[in-house]
């Protein structure tokens, strides 16, 4: 593959019932392929995070003089209060699997200032009996339609490159000479984090799937909590720093899935240094920003004359008390 191709790889990558109000379908389910879009209220995602552990997400909202109704599984104190198992029928490759425990966790994920458009990001988690095997299908609905109605998507296949949000790479890229790390761990809200019982990881190809390199996955427990239950307790961490050839490739944990997609090249640090570089000087103020260096042009702005009110002479110090130092406050530096 050209640098050049990689250049513009890591510079893209850096950038209603009883307990339900009325569910507005949406016309497709969430994708892992725009990854970018903002997902819409209704849409919904099912994701395997382990072969015993299903992840249900569902984009919701609620009215601004209300309170939360669908998927309302939190106390006003913030405790679980979730529905019974038997709310869910699990199907792998149609044949019923037993659910054995539940989480749930939220967030907003979307709440403008302009105007009220609300979306809440919900994360039903549901624990297996048994483990799906490699290639199986998953299917989760729920018999009475008092969680969300038949139409509604949650179905997935246990594909071993499938994407895992646990799996945390550096999707700016890697430098090769440089240290290659990344980061396996994921919150399961009310059930805390998730275990994980790989012993190691494998670099593939993103393109065909070959394994490129094999390494051991070690723990690295994050410290400096002074409350309990500390977070960031059961992280495990993924050094490919020997691995140098360049290329696009995915990070894959055994039984989880694989990372998405990031580069090692040459040039990561660059485009990472561009685009950065790009963001202090598009947002400069009092001059204009031009061509060739943006194509976010403006001209200067805040160019008319200010009137500082005149201050007093400190005796002691010589200095002017009262004025500003536009060096010193404001940071100047032309």
């Amino acid at each position: 593959m050209s640098l050049n191709r990689h250049l513009l790889f890591c510079l893209g990558a850096a950038f209603f019932c009883g307990r339900c109000e009325a569910v507005l379908l949406a016309p497709h389910a969430i994708t892992n392929d725009a990854a970018l879009a903002l997902p819409q209220v209704g849409q919904s995602e099912l994701r395997i995070l382990s072969p015993n552990l299903l992840e249900l997400r569902l984009i919701t909202t609620k009215a601004l003089t209300n309170s939360v109704g669908q998927w309302n599984f939190a106390t006003a104190g913030g405790q679980p209060q979730l529905p019974a198992a038997a709310e869910f029928v699990v199907l792998v490759n149609g044949k019923p699997a037993a659910v054995t425990g539940m989480g749930f966790k939220r967030r907003p994920l979307f709440a403008p200032l302009n105007n009220y458009d609300l979306r809440i990001d919900n994360y039903l988690y549901l624990q297996l009996a048994a483990p799906i095997a490699d290639n199986q299908s998953v299917q989760v609905v729920n018999p009475d339609t008092t969680l969300w109605a038949p139409t509604l998507p949650f179905a997935a296949t246990m594909n071993p490159l499938r994407f895992n949000p646990a799996i945390h790479v550096n999707q700016t890229g890697y430098v090769p000479a440089l240290p290659k790390q990344a980061m396996v761990g994921y919150y399961l809200g009310s059930l805390g984090e998730m275990p994980v019982t790989a012993t190691n990881f494998q670099i593939v190809d993103a393109h065909t799937g070959t394994t490129v390199f094999t390494g051991p996955l070690t723990p690295r427990p994050d410290i400096g909590f002074s409350y309990t239950p500390a977070p960031y307790q059961n992280v495990y961490q993924a050094d490919f720093s020997a691995f140098t050839n360049a290329g696009e490739y995915r990070l894959v944990v055994p039984g989880l899935g694989s990372s998405y997609p990031f580069c090692i090249a040459d040039g990561a640090a660059a485009a990472f240094a561009r685009a950065y570089a790009l963001g202090l000087y598009e947002q400069r103020s009092g001059t204009a920003t031009t061509l060739p260096f943006t194509r976010f042009t403006h001209a200067a702005d805040h160019t008319a004359p200010a009137s500082v009110k005149a201050g007093r002479i400190d005796p002691r110090s010589g200095r002017t008390i009262g004025i500003p130092d536009p060096d010193r406050h404001f940071g100047r530096t032309n």
